[in-house]
């Protein structure tokens, strides 16, 4: 019987997969390299052949998490719309992505606290930032190239400002689901948003 061949980039997956569970059900400091491992259905020598530390384990479940969610986003957002149309499907897309995170945005924020401990900032997350923030900015600049929006309005800030609200309206619905309607949040957001970047208020962004 010839030996089984084993996957390891589909193993590799598999394992991270379980880590984004586990640690964001147990939190990092918690979580065990065998509680990993259960979650995965695999043996803790196995584990190890793959993940030295829970650091690494969880700098590579992180990278798969938002490769998956970029996936996810992409096919999503017509390239050939007005910048201002693909700039809400954006936003509902990321927000569609929000309802279904329970764990996985748990287990985002003990990544954020991981690297707030951490002695270097993660190339990763900072490549990942800046390309989504120069994305947006983008399509701002577009518009306001189209005359749409306000000809002084700064792209790359409001672009940071843009992503900033998604960490801020998600960590609140995590905190407090009863108390807030995310999709009502979004369109609020949308509403007070363009009312201070069109170049026209009235148009209502159409």
């Amino acid at each position: 019987m010839s030996p089984k061949i084993v996957d390891r980039d589909e193993k590799r997956q598999q394992i991270a997969q379980a880590a984004i569970v586990v640690f964001g059900q147990k939190g990092f400091e918690r979580t065990r390299m065998e509680d990993v491992a259960k979650e995965a259905n695999v043996g803790k020598g196995t584990l190890y052949e793959y993940y030295k530390d829970k650091g690494s384990l969880l700098n590579d479940s992180f990278e798969l998490m938002m490769s998956h969610f970029t996936e996810e986003l992409e096919p999503q957002v017509a390239g050939d719309a007005p910048p201002l149309v693909q700039l809400r499907q954006i936003t509902d897309v990321m927000l569609e992505a929000m309802l279904h995170l329970g764990d996985v945005y748990r287990f985002f924020l003990e990544y954020m606290i991981y690297l707030s401990r951490a002695p270097s900032p993660s190339p990763f997350l900072a490549e990942m930032l800046q390309g989504f923030r120069m994305r947006i900015a983008e399509l701002l600049k577009a518009a306001v190239h189209q005359g749409t929006l306000r000809p002084d309005l700064d792209p790359l800030a409001t672009a940071a400002a843009f992503l900033a609200w998604f960490d801020g309206a998600i960590f609140h619905w995590i905190l407090l689901p009863e108390t807030i309607d995310l999709r009502e949040m979004a369109d609020q957001f949308w509403e007070m948003t363009l009312r201070g970047i069109l170049r026209d208020p009235s148009t209502g962004g159409e």
